[in-house]
């Protein structure tokens, strides 16, 4: 007879820690009208005990572990198991509103943080971390619609990379005026780590404001601050600057923003932007990051116009500590391919505080980024040509894939090694 007792015993072994709960939480030998002993119940009762313990042990260990890295499906089953036995915990609800809001299971973290509030009593009042939490989860509504279709691919590959980039997000909070670089060639997933980066940003409760640059426009003077800045409100922060920064920042706004201009502001002229102009958007960031810690994520860092990036540096230099983070990306063959060197590129990355790099996937994660891409497990021998012929270069792996199951890919009949 396969007892609750022995499923318990193998979901702890290996790591399922829901489901354990489910079981610890329903109550062992619930099916039992009769005891046929006293030692028996005594037994019961001190196993009942101590699984509990173990389980909510296990779980504290398994959040521990997974939250940094940040492996949230894992992370999420070891809050559930313990929301599961600890239900009117307010730690513990915290811990599962975030797992659900970073999994994208919005409506949960509503449900839940809904019922603990029913069960309050007394006029007591959930605590205001936990109302603040719910609505960073709150937000993650926006981002999660402006997910593409790569997006709704798992993250493969990237754990570490992730997590380092996460303990930028967490210096920032703290007060750091932070600057990291995502490295790589075109198609290692810099700009999908980049977007990564904005749900864990805000359950962070640092804001995410993105921006990319292209190449067309790198000579147009504050192109990419200005992009970035117009999710931020920049006019409603413009009308509350004092004299003359205000003049000077309304001069480079949209036209269509409503901020009087007092007076003509000279045009920036290439290698001699003003001390005044850079004291003024140093001034405009601090009044935004004031409001809440900002992330500045910035696609194709290479093709940031100059007068930004003298902005950046300007800002940096000057503050000691200031909850701005910049997480950008940049593809180093790139870099040379700019009309003429770049003095303030060159400045700016010697500024970076930390710096991932993104090379190709090992076979492991390729594989797994193949058969996420087709939605099913393929055949081996079809996965190792898709796997020679795209390099375990991510993009190309998604987009062979999807080309192949199209039938506008037919893989080359020679061997892998051939084709490599």
């Amino acid at each position: 007879v396969r007892s609750d007792v022995e499923l318990v015993a193998d979901h702890l072994g290996t790591g399922r820690l829901h489901e354990a709960a489910r079981l610890v939480a329903r109550g062992f030998g619930s099916a039992l009208s009769d005891h046929p002993s006293r030692e028996f119940a005594d037994w019961m009762d001190g196993y009942r005990t101590a699984t509990d313990r173990a389980l909510r042990e296990a779980a504290a260990r398994a959040w521990d572990q997974a939250r940094p890295l940040p492996d949230w499906p894992r992370a999420r089953d070891a809050a559930e198991a313990a929301h599961l036995l600890a239900p009117d915990d307010e730690p513990i609800l915290r811990m599962v509103i975030e797992a659900r809001g970073a999994t994208g299971s919005l409506q949960g973290a509503e449900a839940a943080f809904a019922m603990y509030c029913d069960r309050l009593s007394g006029g007591r009042r959930p605590h205001a971390r936990t109302v603040e939490l719910v609505e960073r989860v709150r937000s993650l509504q926006a981002t999660l619609e402006e997910a593409d279709q790569e997006s709704a691919l798992p993250l493969v590959g990237r754990q570490e990379s992730l997590a380092a980039l996460r303990r930028t997000i967490h210096r920032v909070r703290d007060g750091r005026f932070e600057i990291a670089v995502i490295r790589g060639e075109a198609g290692m997933g810099k700009s999908r780590l980049l977007q990564e980066l904005a749900p864990e940003a805000r359950l962070a409760g640092v804001r995410p404001l993105y921006a990319r640059a292209v190449e067309p426009e790198q000579r147009i003077p504050l192109n990419t601050l200005l992009d970035a800045l117009g999710e931020a409100d920049a006019v409603r922060h413009t009308q509350a600057l004092g004299e003359p920064w205000r003049t000077l920042v309304a001069a480079f706004l949209p036209a269509d923003a409503a901020v009087d201009r007092l007076e003509a502001v000279p045009p920036i002229q290439e290698g001699s932007v003003s001390r005044r102009l850079l004291d003024a958007f140093t001034i405009l960031l601090g009044s935004v990051a004031a409001e809440q810690p900002i992330l500045l994520c910035i696609d194709d860092l290479q093709w940031v116009d100059d007068t930004s990036l003298a902005v950046f540096r300007f800002a940096q230099r000057r503050w000691g500590d200031g909850r701005i983070g910049i997480v950008g990306t940049i593809r180093p063959s790139d870099v040379p391919g700019r009309d003429a060197p770049s003095g303030a590129l060159t400045d700016f990355l010697s500024a970076t505080t930390s710096a991932v790099d993104l090379a190709e996937l090992d076979e492991s994660s390729a594989r797994r980024l193949i058969h996420a891409a087709a939605g099913r497990t393929l055949d081996p021998e079809l996965a190792d040509r898709i796997e020679a012929l795209g390099g375990r270069n991510p993009f190309y792996l998604i987009e062979l894939t999807r080309d192949h199951l199209a039938g506008r890919l037919a893989n080359p009949r020679v061997p892998s090694e051939t084709v490599t």
